[in-house]
């Protein structure tokens, strides 16, 4: 995800993985499955469909902020799971369990970046 962002209230954003199931009539202009089409070909946003975890250099990027706020004496904000949703139940059980282990990473990550705004 990004290291900059022209979202004004947030300074990074990250997401653990992405997709989510439609749940509102709201989601057929939802931004993220049509940045995902244009970027990656990818359908991502169905109830039952996949979901596509982020690379591990992506995971690292927290990290890095997280140190550049400590040398800057200035807390980051982090705009998570632009792309995902992370509370998202998936009715595939394996697919579930895939994030239910990223939701699980996500947790210790949050919590090993104190200087990060979540």
């Amino acid at each position: 995800m990004s290291a900059t962002t022209t979202i004004e209230w947030t300074d990074r954003t990250f997401s653990p993985w992405w997709g989510c199931s439609r749940v509102s009539p709201a989601c057929r202009s939802c931004y993220a499955d049509m940045r995902a089409r244009r970027w990656r070909g990818r359908n991502l946003w169905h109830r039952k469909g996949p979901r596509q975890l982020v690379a591990e250099s992506t995971w690292r990027n927290p990290l890095k902020w997280n140190q550049e706020a400590e040398r800057t004496g200035r807390p980051l904000k982090v705009f998570c799971a632009s792309m995902a949703d992370v509370f998202e139940i998936h009715p595939v059980g394996e697919i579930n369990a895939q994030l239910d282990a990223a939701r699980a990473r996500l947790w210790s990550l949050i919590e090993q970046t104190p200087r990060l705004i979540w």
